[in-house]
């Protein structure tokens, strides 16, 4: 026992003095770098140093530091000078690695800027520079808000100063803007996650939590899929590698296909195809009836001629699906009108053959773009475009019809 207590005497007194060396006088004040190496910079094997952010080799890289004490672990320089003292195996297998920085007797260390991790307070926190990747290796990485400073009146658990905050992860942009924030938001009640009240948030966001522009899913390769599991966790389960697309509820596949296994819903009433149309876009608005133009291949005009056995569909307001043989990203695609061919779309009508009550048979018109009764039965098939489910008594105006040609 008495000599592990001299042992740790020795030990404490050899800490004591390195921490100290660059203190003097009777106030301590720190001028220069605490180095815990006998070279500068990691000229040999590397170095440690605890010093003023603008007494140092190196600075932050926010520059907002001035005399705030950084940390500092500099990379041993691949020592290539007269002298050195790093061996053959050592310069081999950690010194002299790929991207090392290399010194010999033309270019000095003081010439050769050395690769330096730097942890380093600033104005809005913490930072830490290293010219490279920083890897962790660890069982779980975490960010949690520091409630024992937060304030109880902040309902907005966006704010950093609230209560309700969670932790939060950015991936950040170059101009230091925004780019995509992680976090996430619970309501425990009994010490359980309220699920109806609780979610994980992924957003391509500004610091002022506004548009950041398009967020982007990309999988590289085009056997990959972009897959949404539902499903407990662990062996056997949705995480697990060897079961998990026995979870997977939909799929996205790299040809943009997608297959959802408990089928869709949208927020239109009608199935469109979107076409090219004759003449000038804008003549065109929702509502109108549209005919097969003959003119062109797979071109669709305004309904001018009453009877037109051409009739093929109505501009929809709010189409639920809209079929396309162009890529979504096509810029032609936008010149394009969603033609409505089955389902239930507004139409426009107009009395010129009568008043129309529910249950009609719908026709073109002499009113171009217009629907009217469809009275004479010879010239009845081909010609009908769906049946009216809202009467007009006079004039023209607009109804919800069923589109079903035929």
């Amino acid at each position: 026992m008495r000599a592990a207590k001299i042992v740790l005497l020795v030990i404490l007194g050899s800490c004591c003095g390195c921490s100290m060396q660059a203190q003097s006088g009777a106030a301590p004040a720190i001028n220069g770098p605490t180095v815990f190496a006998n070279n500068q910079n990691g000229t040999d094997f590397g170095e440690a140093a605890i010093v003023p952010d603008n007494s140092d080799v190196v600075q932050g890289y926010e520059e907002q530091a001035g005399p705030q004490m950084h940390f500092r672990l500099s990379r041993a320089y691949c020592d290539k000078r007269t002298g050195s003292q790093q061996s053959a195996s050592d310069q081999a297998s950690f010194l002299c690695v790929p991207d090392a920085v290399t010194i010999d007797d033309s270019h000095p260390p003081s010439s050769t800027p050395n690769k330096n991790l730097v942890i380093v307070p600033f104005k809005y926190g913490m930072n830490i520079d290293y010219p490279g990747g920083l890897e962790v290796n660890s069982t779980w990485l975490g960010a949690h808000a520091n409630h024992s400073v937060c304030f109880s009146g902040e309902t907005n658990w966006l704010n950093q100063d609230s209560c309700q905050a969670g932790g939060a992860f950015w991936a950040e942009d170059t101009t230091d803007s925004g780019g995509v924030f992680s976090s996430a938001f619970d309501i425990s009640v009994n010490g359980a996650v309220d699920r109806s009240r609780s979610f994980v948030l992924i957003a391509a966001d500004t610091y002022t939590h506004s548009s950041h522009g398009d967020m982007l899913f990309a999988v590289r390769d085009s056997s990959d899929s972009f897959r949404f599991q539902f499903g407990t966790s662990g062996v056997g389960g949705a995480d697990d590698p060897t079961a998990y697309k026995n979870f997977t509820r939909a799929r996205i596949d790299s040809n943009g296909k997608g297959y959802f296994d408990g089928g869709t819903q949208v927020g239109g009433a009608d199935f469109a195809e979107s076409v090219s149309a004759g003449g000038v876009g804008t003549q065109y608005e929702p509502g109108d009836v549209l005919v097969i133009d003959t003119r062109w291949d797979r071109q669709f005009s305004l309904s001018a001629i009453p009877y037109s056995t051409l009739v093929a569909g109505v501009y929809s307001t709010k189409p639920g699906v809209i079929g396309a043989t162009r890529g979504s990203e096509d810029p032609q695609l936008a010149a394009q009108i969603p033609m409505a061919m089955v389902g239930i779309v507004p139409c426009k009508v107009s009395a010129e053959n009568g008043p129309i009550t529910r249950g009609d048979l719908l026709v073109t018109s002499r009113t171009p773009g217009y629907a009217m009764r469809g009275t004479d039965s010879v010239r009845l098939p081909g010609a009908i475009i769906g049946k009216a489910l809202q009467p007009l008594t006079s004039g023209k105006g607009q109804i919800e019809i069923l589109v079903t040609l035929r």
